[in-house]
């Protein structure tokens, strides 16, 4: 084509833009030697130029050609990742063998730190020696154990690597690669760049096929055929999608199985591979799993807080589908068409009247998830602004409309310029018809933090079961149950603003209210990740033998109790729930005040009253929040 009877008004291409293409191949091959990313440019480059540049009838007669090279570039960039990744396992076995060394130098000439130790002169002469030995003897042990996990770590590299090169880019190799290699999900997403998450590999059916992440979505808040099919699908583990596998991978690692409905045990680490793995697939594609498996998605701790919000959209909008289906069948069971039954001998049937106390939990749920999906939304801060254009409906961090249901709501922003993150964990009665009034005690405190000039961001978790009244309140059992969810979270929200960028040092409080406190006082046994924590109004720290423990955890928190006078729960509470966090040491007792009106906060009103906008409690709880000083109690 490049001879002189090629005439470009031929094929409709467009001279300059050709011209301009091929001086852009000129500089990529320039940069091939020692650029890893070289190849995927040149790919993109000779796509482009087929598909935009030249005619559509050269592209048709070229295709099988650039099919075959997009394959060999495919394999090339698998075993260049493959080769970095073995390097990086090589690299990181010779830092802690240099590590190693330099520590056993240091041990030797400091004299194995025995002889520097406390009383050593005051040692008999002739023990000198044999303490030496001892001493030496300890260090050359612990380091001789490291040395061989280090080398024993790079023996199961070498062999992992070897398997690598042998079998080939298959799908589990190429999701290990992906997840292990250095930048290995930034350079292999190009192999699979003709196979995109929305085709028909996904099992959604053709209609639904090139729509976007926004247009999956929104379809489903108006088509609850849709909405109940992504609701029940899970991602596949042999997936030909490496995206699709990359998540069941994910879901697996953190909740035992692909389908992400379990939680295994909680721990950082766990979190944070999790979000090694989502790190491998690129922003639209994590967006586009967002709509295609939201119920994984969703609740999937280390997976960016957009996309669990994204997700949670197709939830909550297939629950409300789902309410409304059954609210029709509820009203035909009760027989609201007809008068109702006058006392006993007017006819009454406890099936009925069953199925009408069932209609007013439908009705109430109905109105809170509409709400979550049309109550306008402000983002306190953050310029970039909601997710799409035109969004409403609230940040749902994670949700499960079974039994009373179960949820996290974000308020406000985590980002680059967010000052401080609470998270509130209520208390009794906690369930999804009073998910308005929980969220708007952490708005109000959102909304005077940003007039005050910070950004804070507040999130009201209530992921499981609470107990639904005093009663059931009696036990811890509610409690342990919460525990292994709300450090699991925990830990989601701190990879969330370590996801913010290098340096990104956000303090986060952790409020627990009434049995929230209880939770909360049970969860720092578990390895709780937070700065300060805030025991508003709690019953206790824990009955049972774990007490201890918990007391002892306390200890890597800065720990606050807030009171306030003649609440019952503080009082009768311990009675059932073990020691009141505010009586341990090192506790600050803050303030509680009086309302707005000026009338003191106590009494059983104050319970929950200390959240009233305006009341000093209130303004306490802030100033702790945004680290301003706060008012203690002395009593």
């Amino acid at each position: 084509m490049s001879g002189p009877e090629f005439d470009p008004a031929d094929t409709g291409a467009q001279p300059l833009r050709i011209r301009e293409q091929a001086q852009g191949f000129a500089r990529v091959s320039a940069q091939l030697t020692g650029q890893q990313n070289s190849l995927p440019f040149v790919l993109r480059s000779v796509a482009e130029s087929f598909s935009e540049v030249l005619h559509p009838m050269i592209g048709d007669r070229i295709g099988d050609q650039f099919y075959t090279l997009q394959d060999v570039v495919g394999a090339m960039l698998y075993a260049e990742q493959v080769t970095l990744g073995w390097a990086a396992d090589v690299a990181t076995f010779k830092r802690l063998r240099d590590e190693l060394v330099q520590r056993w130098e240091s041990a030797c000439a400091n004299g194995f730190w025995i002889t520097r130790a406390t009383g050593y002169d005051n040692v008999e002469p002739e023990m000198h020696e044999t303490l030496y030995d001892d001493a030496r003897w300890r260090v050359w042990t612990e380091l001789t154990a490291e040395a061989e996990v280090a080398d024993t770590a790079l023996s199961i590299a070498a062999e992992d690597r070897g398997r690598q090169f042998r079998e080939g880019p298959t799908v589990p190799n190429v999701l290990a690669v992906m997840s292990s290699g250095p930048a290995g999900g930034a350079g292999m997403t190009i192999v699979y760049s003709g196979l995109p998450v929305t085709g028909p590999r996904s099992g959604m059916p053709r209609q639904y096929w090139g729509m976007t992440p926004e247009q999956l979505i929104r379809s489903a808040e108006d088509d609850a055929d849709l909405a109940a099919l992504l609701v029940s699908r899970r991602p596949d583990l042999t997936s030909a999608d490496p995206f699709e596998a990359a998540l069941a991978l994910a879901a697996m690692m953190l909740r035992g199985d692909e389908s992400g409905a379990a939680y295994g045990a909680a721990s950082s680490e766990r979190v944070a591979e999790v979000a090694g793995i989502l790190a491998g697939i690129p922003a639209e594609e994590l967006a586009m799993l967002a709509a295609l498996f939201p119920t994984v998605v969703g609740n999937l701790n280390g997976m960016p807080f957009q996309h669990r919000i994204a997700a949670n959209r197709v939830r909550v909008a297939d629950a409300v589908h789902q309410a409304r289906q059954e609210r029709a069948q509820v009203a035909a069971q009760a027989g609201v068409d007809e008068p109702p039954p006058v006392g006993y001998e007017g006819g009454y049937d406890p099936d009925r009247e069953a199925a009408r106390q069932r209609m007013v939990d439908l009705d109430a749920r109905i109105e809170q998830y509409e709400l979550l999906l049309t109550e306008p939304t402000s983002d306190y801060g953050n310029p970039a602004g909601p997710p799409w254009p035109d969004y409403r409906g609230r940040k749902i961090l994670s949700f499960d409309p079974s039994g009373d249901g179960a949820w996290a709501e974000l308020v406000g922003t985590i980002n680059t310029e967010t000052d401080a993150v609470g998270v509130l964990v209520p208390g009794v009665g906690t369930d999804a018809p009073d998910m308005w009034n929980k969220s708007n005690e952490a708005r109000t405190l959102v909304e005077q933090a940003a007039r005050d000039g910070e950004q804070l961001a507040m999130i009201v978790w209530a992921g499981g079961d609470f107990p639904d009244g005093v009663p059931s309140a009696l036990s811890d059992g509610y409690a342990e149950a919460l525990v292994e969810p709300l450090v699991d979270f925990s830990f989601a929200v701190q990879q969330e603003i370590d996801d913010q960028g290098p340096g990104v040092e956000v303090p986060v409080t952790v409020i627990g209210h009434s049995y929230g406190g209880l939770t909360l006082a049970m969860s720092t046994a578990s390895g709780l990740s937070a700065d300060s924590l805030l025991f508003v109004n709690s019953p206790g720290i824990g009955a049972g033998r774990g007490s201890n423990q918990v007391v002892a955890a306390l200890d890597a928190y800065a720990v606050y109790a807030m009171e306030a006078p003649f609440d019952v729960t503080p009082w009768f509470g311990p009675f059932v729930h073990g020691a009141s966090p505010s009586l341990l040491d090192d506790v600050t007792q803050l303030e509680t005040g009086d309302y707005a009106n000026g009338m003191p906060i106590n009494g059983f009103d104050s319970h929950s009253g200390v959240f009233e906008e305006g009341s000093a409690s209130w303004e306490n709880i802030l100033a702790l929040l945004t680290g301003r000083p706060v008012l203690v109690d002395n009593p």
